[in-house]
């Protein structure tokens, strides 16, 4: 593994942050809809899953269990884990259809290049059809079984197979092929069990809560195996982040963060990191509303963030 010092930058000029209120909810999973509205997941008390429309005040959809994560499928339908053991599918005209699965959902979801929805179970990856035809793969090699890392991310590499985190007497980025269900692993010291992405550089990346130098870090893993880590910026400080990220409409990839002192979030932002220039650019939170998880784009290049007690949008001019 090679580790490279990322340049680092302040907030870029002319960018501004947007709050958008909606007091006692928890949202986390957001996603940019079939129908061009941000739609975000309210895993708090609430339990919605909530719209945003361009025009008019947020919608909230009761569902009757406590969402986190979600993808838009290729059926169009929005596809949720949950906090518990329920695949929710969910059509924009709100019609609930739940799926019970082996394990807790531990993680991530995401729609693979095969048509299929795929998630990260506790000691399983799940596959299930557009028509919800459910598949479980263990996740072990031999007798040596592995558990899924935190709230790992998941994403469908360039490979067709699919890439997560999860540990076994040791941390390991795991590659597991959907067509025989055979996995191989690479280590990977301090994964933070946040997000597995597919970059579009053709590779996958995923984050370090902290490196050596106790510095938030990007790693960019190769189908092949071969790893490089990016030291974050300096002024991110913090295990267990970044929270959240997504490849960017740029090229970039953008990232939530948090600084944290004892149990009082005290900073973070939103990260871009120009994978050419191996260039970090941070855009730190208004103050008092810290506590980002996960960004998406609208389709004006604008980025939403799910936040606690709000929803985030940032604007670069």
């Amino acid at each position: 593994m090679r580790t490279v010092a990322g340049g680092d930058r302040a907030n870029s000029a002319g960018a501004h942050w947007r709050i958008r209120y909606k007091l006692g909810v928890t949202y986390q999973g957001v996603v940019l809809g079939p129908d061009g509205d941000i739609w975000m997941c309210d895993g708090g008390f609430g339990s919605t899953l909530d719209r945003f429309p361009r025009h008019g005040p947020v919608q909230k959809y009761q569902l009757g269990y406590e969402p986190a994560q979600l993808t838009v499928g290729s059926d169009g339908a929005f596809w949720l884990t949950t906090n518990g053991s329920t695949i929710l599918r969910v059509t924009t005209a709100l019609k609930i259809t739940a799926y019970p699965v082996t394990d807790f959902l531990a993680g991530g979801i995401v729609t693979g290049g095969d048509g299929n929805v795929w998630f990260v179970e506790q000691f399983h990856i799940g596959r299930i059809t557009p028509r919800g035809q459910l598949k479980e793969y263990p996740i072990t090699i031999g007798s040596k079984q592995f558990e899924s890392i935190g709230e790992t991310g998941i994403a469908w590499g360039p490979d067709g197979h699919l890439w997560f985190g999860a540990s076994a007497y040791g941390d390991f980025i795991v590659n597991l092929d959907p067509a025989t269900g055979a996995i191989r692993t690479v280590a990977a010291d301090d994964i933070s069990g946040g997000p597995v992405i597919a970059g579009p550089d053709g590779n996958i990346w995923y984050t370090n809560g902290w490196t050596r130098s106790y510095q938030t870090a990007l790693v960019q893993l190769t189908p092949s195996g071969q790893a490089t880590t990016y030291d974050g910026p300096q002024g991110y400080i913090q295990p267990g982040t970044p929270q959240g990220m997504i490849a960017g409409p740029d090229g970039a990839l953008w990232f939530v963060t948090q600084h944290v002192s004892g149990s009082r979030v005290i900073g973070g932002g939103l990260v871009r990191f120009d994978i050419g220039k191996h260039r970090f650019t941070a855009n730190a939170s208004p103050q008092g509303y810290e506590w980002q998880w996960a960004p998406a784009f609208d389709k004006s290049s604008n980025v939403w963030m799910s936040a606690n007690n709000q929803a985030q949008i940032f604007r670069q001019r």
